[in-house]
């Protein structure tokens, strides 16, 4: 009759705070199950010592607990001389008993779980209930006797000569919480738009396993696989249509990237199109870009088809001492560093000049050099102020000081040094260095050179005279760009 018939609407305020599941037909709920896992397992327990062994455990900011559960397993050859501890966050110094002695005589595995049902020796566990149990958790356990191997049963805890009886083999706290945090949603999830997953600061934990979150520093999705974050789009630089800019790009973008050939485009959208370069991302960080492979008379000098500053040869034998040389034009080698021309360059090299030294351990690092690349003519010295260091491969800094480039006596083309600098202690190819491998058959100032007058390219730091003319290696040059 067109009338209108008016009925109390429901107050919000009336909803209880867990009531997201009878509003939804049980579909989204704030109500969570979590438990927590010390990550120290097995501790061994001192026998008679008159010290405890402890366990710690981090609860993560979940929520405000409802139920609150402590399961305790821990084994030693005679429970009725153990007694068990903890101090929760807000108790360091007395904490609840949870029980002692903890067995019978002679008994050996104790197995427990605490809550409102199966309450402590001592200690209030219904004082967490509506409240944030987040923080340092801590077991403690103490062995009153004397543990015997011989006895029956005894020999697999009972540790003599390390004085040890059983261990804390593992304890968890799970809570029921009514979350501020986060929501469940069951089902499948249908929506009509774009989904945002925004940047979650916490720690993977196997409470939030599973999880994706956005990475704003790495430009990256990133999924917790209950001990770290990983990144989910590694396939960054894996094909033309999905280039990284540089191969540092790729490594900012997918920490996880290890060495090999990547897409990369440094030029953007300028002409250039996307091509495949070998990345190093390993040393000193990665994000290392191959620019050249280098030996005496590669023939990579000459002026045939402009290949001093033109790209030449094949990335399919960068780890090979000889076989094909390999240089990325000099165009692309700026663009690699940036409109800034303000790089770092690792020189390495393949195979080893055995009449100097016994092995290969060396790489150098010349760090904070500004200067427009090219190869054409020797290149002048930077104008910001540079360090050098000398790497060994096992992770031991050689040396580190300054060298002299760009002077006349300094090879033909591209970077090429000798001589300390800056008050810099000379390495003398071995002598002068944290380590010394070298066979001691020279001495002298370093020589960097990528390519001397007569084409040979000279790397004489720590590892002796490694020079290619000897026909057993081959020198490789890396460039990465600064932030």
């Amino acid at each position: 009759d067109g009338s209108l018939k008016c009925v109390k609407a429901m107050d919000p305020a009336a909803l209880p705070k867990d009531g997201l599941n009878e509003i939804s037909n049980d579909l989204i709920s704030n109500q969570f199950v979590d438990t927590v896992e010390t990550a120290q397992k097995n501790v061994p327990i001192p026998d008679n010592q008159g010290s405890e062994a402890v366990s710690n455990l981090t609860f993560p900011n979940i929520g405000v607990a409802q139920k609150f559960d402590m399961y305790v397993h821990v084994e030693n050859t005679d429970l009725s001389k153990v007694a068990i501890t903890v101090l929760p966050p807000n108790d360091k110094k007395t904490g609840w008993v949870l029980c002692d002695p903890c067995g019978a005589k002679d008994a050996k595995i104790y197995k427990k779980t605490y809550n409102n049902g199966a309450k402590p020796k001592s200690g209030d566990i219904a004082y967490w209930i509506g409240k944030n149990p987040q923080g340092l958790w801590n077991l403690k356990v103490i062995d009153t006797s004397f543990c015997v191997p011989q006895a029956p049963g005894n020999a697999k805890y009972c540790d003599t000569t390390k004085k040890q009886d059983g261990w804390i083999a593992t304890w968890n706290i799970k809570i029921q919480t009514l979350s501020n945090q986060k929501i469940a949603v069951k089902g499948n999830q249908i929506t009509t738009g774009s989904v945002t997953v925004g940047e979650d600061k916490s720690a993977c934990t196997a409470v939030n396993k599973g999880a994706i979150r956005w990475d704003k520093t790495h430009e990256a999705f990133q999924g917790c696989d209950g001990k770290r974050w990983a990144t989910l789009n590694n396939d960054i630089g894996r094909s033309k249509a999905n280039p990284g800019r540089t191969c540092k790009d790729i490594k900012r973008r997918n920490p996880q990237a290890t060495d090999g050939k990547y897409w990369i485009d440094p030029d953007g959208a300028g002409s250039d199109v996307p091509y495949i370069a070998y990345c190093d991302q390993t040393r000193d960080g990665g994000g290392w870009t191959l620019g050249m492979k280098h030996w005496y008379h590669d023939y990579i000098y000459s002026p045939m088809g402009g290949n001093r500053v033109g790209g030449w040869g094949s990335l399919d034998t960068v780890h090979t001492v000889k076989d094909y040389p390999y240089k990325m034009s000099d165009a692309r080698i700026r663009n690699v560093i940036g409109a800034k021309q303000n790089f770092d360059v690792m020189f390495d090299q393949n195979g080893v000049n055995t009449y100097y030294s016994y092995r290969n351990i060396e790489y150098i690092i010349m760090r904070n050099y500004t200067g427009k690349w090219r190869f054409d003519i020797r290149m002048p010295e930077s104008t910001t102020k540079k360090t050098v260091e000398s790497w060994h491969y096992d992770g031991t800094l050689l040396w580190t000081g300054d060298v002299k480039c760009g002077s006349t006596n300094s090879g033909g083309r591209g970077i090429n040094c000798y001589g300390t600098a800056n008050g810099a202690k000379n390495p003398n190819g071995g002598s002068g260095c944290a380590k010394n491998e070298s066979r001691n058959r020279w001495s002298g100032v370093p020589h960097i050179y990528m390519y001397e007058h007569n084409s040979d390219s000279y790397l004489y730091v720590c590892n002796g005279a490694q020079h290619t003319s000897s026909y057993h290696l081959a020198h490789r040059y890396w460039f990465r760009e600064r932030d």
